[in-house]
This record gives C-alpha cells, structure tokens and sequence, in this order.
C-alpha cells in the first residue's frame, strides 16, 4: 500500500494567547504497554519492555535516531532517563536523522567503553551536519555523578535561538546553547548505551500559533496506517480519497478533534493510494 498524505485546507489554530509560559502538550507517551507507533524506529532498532523505550543497537555511528513526526519551532520536551550512561535529544532535526541539534546525555564515549574522568558524567551539545557531528558545545561536567545507574528528568527548551537543557525540575539550565542553523524540525531519541527512556511529553507554548496542521502517517501495515495531527478546538474532521482528479471525500472517521490533545486516528487502508485531509 502506497499510503500518501494531502491537507487540502491549510488548518492554522489560534492558541489562547495571554497565557505566559504556559505549555500546551501536543504528544506524551508513556510505553505502555508499547511505544506509540508515530516513533519511527528509523536507526537503532528501537523497543519498549516495562514502560521504558530504549535501542537494541545503540550506536553512534551512525547516530541512533527515532523520531516523531512535528515539525515543530519553538518547544519542550520532557523525559525520564534511567541508568543514564551515553544518549540524549534530537532538537530541530530533519526526517532522515541527518541534520538537527543533538544534546548528548552523559556522553565521551561512555557507550564506547571509556570509563573515568568525564565519560558518562556530561551533558553537552552538537551541531549535526549531513550525518558528522560537530565537537561537544558548551559541555557542563559532574551533571551526572553516578553513570550507568542514576536516573534524572529531562526538560529540554528550543526558544528561538536558545536551547536549553534543565535537570530533575531545576529551573537554571545545566547548559544552553545560541545557535541559529535550524529554524525547525522534529524532536527523536538517541542512544549509545544501555540507558532507557520513558514518560514523553512534548509541548508547544500556548501564547503561539501552532500551524499549519500536517497529517502525520505511520504505516501499521498494509491494510492499516495511524493518522495523526496536533488539535483544536474546531472540530476538524478526517476525509479520504482515492484520488485527486475529481476527489470523492468521504469522512473516516465522524468524531471531531479534541482540544489541546494530540488527536489519534486508526485507519484501514483500502486502495492503491489513498489521500487525506481535514476539513470543517
């Protein structure tokens, strides 16, 4: 099945504005009893046992990557981290995991055997281009005191510009980074070691506009797909089509998108191809 994606009417949401830092949560995933299937395991061979979410292969080359699919601006994620060894944060990356912000979590080659010194007790940055990422940026030492088995929470911050990475409710950042390559992206996993992560929450600021509105598309398998978009409180509804020439829509699904929530719908796939929108 050839699954594609259309959004024939350009859907802007308005967010309350006058709401200070206030965070709308757009996607949260606690592996349980899985993953969601919008991560897209891309490198790593990425699963999930026992809540926790974590890459069979781990690597760093190249880098492990599983991502899900906002293209996002300004935002936050929130994320546990156990026995925190060598790993971290895409920010800001494209689809193929090539390019992007990545903040490493432990790190010097901590997944690579080195134990000692600096490995597994940093937290730092790199500006990844084409696959090679730069030296550590802006590393902060002695953030993690016992590698391979503490567990922290981590809230990293993309406001314009800045990236910011908080630890265990801390509101100083351990470290932050200027850096003005990528305007947007997606947010995804990393992993070089044997830490796991669990409790996924992703947010966007609620005194901004969130849009426009892209259909997110994860192939279940031939016959089923799981579309997905961030909501309002419109009421938005899915339509297909098995063609654009001369388009017949008919609605998926009749239940109206849900405010402020990430909004989840199961398909089944019935033709060669198969296009989608949302429509009022």
């Amino acid at each position: 099945m050839n699954t594609k994606q259309i959004v024939e009417v350009m859907v802007f949401a308005l967010l309350p504005v006058g709401a200070g830092f206030a965070q709308t949560s757009i996607f949260t995933d606690d592996f349980s009893p899985g993953p969601s299937p919008l991560w897209n395991n891309l490198r790593g061979e990425w699963t999930a046992t026992n809540g926790v979410y974590y890459a069979l292969l781990p690597s760093n080359n190249p880098l492990t990557y599983t991502a899900v699919p906002f293209n996002l601006t300004d935002c936050s994620l929130d994320v546990d981290i156990y026995a925190v060894g060598d790993g971290g944060v895409w920010l800001r990356s494209d689809e193929a995991g090539e390019n992007g912000i990545l903040l490493v979590t432990g790190g010097n080659n901590y997944g690579g055997g080195a134990r000692g010194g600096d490995a597994g007790t940093s937290m730092y940055w790199h500006r990844v281009v084409n696959g090679q990422y730069s030296n550590p940026l802006n590393e902060a030492y002695n953030v993690i005191t016992n590698p391979g088995a503490q567990s922290i929470h981590l809230r990293v911050q993309v406001t314009g510009v800045t990236y910011a990475a908080f630890v265990n409710g801390n509101t100083n950042p351990v470290t932050t980074l200027t850096d003005s390559t990528y305007a947007s992206g997606r947010m995804a996993l990393y992993d070089f070691s044997a830490q796991t992560f669990s409790n996924v929450v992703i947010q966007i600021p609620s005194n901004q506009t969130a849009g426009p509105f892209q259909l997110a598309i994860a192939e279940l398998n031939p016959q089923q797909a799981v579309i997905s978009w961030p909501t309002n409180a419109n009421g938005f509804f899915l339509q297909s089509t098995p063609t654009l020439a001369n388009p017949d829509w008919t609605s998926v699904t009749n239940r109206p998108a849900v405010s402020n929530e990430l909004f989840i719908v199961t398909v089944t796939l019935t033709n060669a191809s198969q296009f989608f929108r949302l429509n009022l």
